[in-house]
């Protein structure tokens, strides 16, 4: 079992594949179904932040759009959160697959 402990605004998460967000360290142990369960809520809860954050700069893409500024920077931004969001939901699969082999 790996746990990945990011140094960016998301926390951390058990997984057994190594996959981890940029800029986490990964870590060999065993990990018990509490820990699991825990890591698995706040994996959960920086999805929600994550999809926040994607909703958000969207926004701001069309607003820079509507004003006819440069949208590199905030098109460059929605990919690096949409990465995140999907290792996160990567994380959040294998943490419940995790679980699941414990029953």
């Amino acid at each position: 079992m790996l746990i990945a402990v990011t140094t960016r605004r998301f926390h951390t998460a058990s997984t057994q594949t190594g996959h981890a967000a940029s800029g986490s360290i990964l870590l060999h142990c065993r990990v018990d179904r509490a820990t699991i369960e825990r890591n698995l809520a706040q994996v959960e809860r920086d999805l929600r932040a994550a999809s926040e954050d994607i909703a958000q700069q969207q926004e701001t893409l069309r607003n820079l759009v509507r004003h006819g500024e440069d949208t590199t920077e905030a098109v460059r931004s929605i990919g690096i959160l949409e990465h995140t969001h999907l290792v996160l939901s990567s994380l959040r699969d294998q943490l419940a697959d995790e679980l699941a082999a414990l029953d």
